[in-house]
């Protein structure tokens, strides 16, 4: 399992390993539970974070928010993002300050993008090609800065990263 260069920064500290039991407890819930919606949103994420190629688990990410928000399309999606972890929510968690501010990526920001990309992931459509939508055109492909000093990595890439952190805002949400 590769985390990604952000999570790759946090250590397992006290206040990151105070926060599982409660998430276990949530988890164990839905899980003997019969919210089919919510069991597939976790499954979503189990696998994203197990799977070793980013656009991979970046379709599988966007997949567990869409097991929880049943969208009808790039803009209900995004309503329903912003509605359930607020548009201003940063797709990266800040908790590597105050040595390194989170990248300032918002939910609003990200949404449409990664359900475009997750689009073009399932459907097979060429990464390249993205730019050239007609209805929500995005460049993959450009590199962007996720954290100073280091490599940029492409918005694609950044995409995939985020797609995690998201879906994990929404789980601790709705669980």
């Amino acid at each position: 399992m590769d985390p990604g260069r952000w999570a790759k920064m946090r250590a397992f500290d006290a206040p990151l390993l105070a926060q599982v039991p409660d998430m276990i407890s949530r988890v164990r819930r839905v899980m003997e539970g019969s919210d089919c919606q919510k069991k597939n949103a976790l499954y979503f994420f189990q696998l994203a974070l197990e799977h070793f190629h980013p656009y991979v688990a970046a379709l599988l990410a966007v997949a567990g928010m869409e097991a929880i928000f049943d969208s009808s399309d790039r803009n209900n999606f995004k309503q329903k993002l912003c509605d359930c972890v607020s548009s201003s929510a940063l797709a990266f968690p800040d908790w590597n300050s105050p040595g390194t501010a989170p990248p300032q990526f918002t939910a609003e920001e990200l949404a449409i993008h990664l359900y475009t990309l997750r689009s073009k992931i399932a459907h097979g459509v060429n990464l390249r090609e993205a730019a050239q939508d007609k209805s929500a055109p995005v460049d993959l492909l450009k590199l962007v800065e996720l954290i100073p000093d280091f490599e940029k990595p492409t918005y694609a890439m950044l995409l995939c990263e985020s797609s995690i952190y998201l879906l994990a805002e929404v789980l601790k949400t709705v669980l």
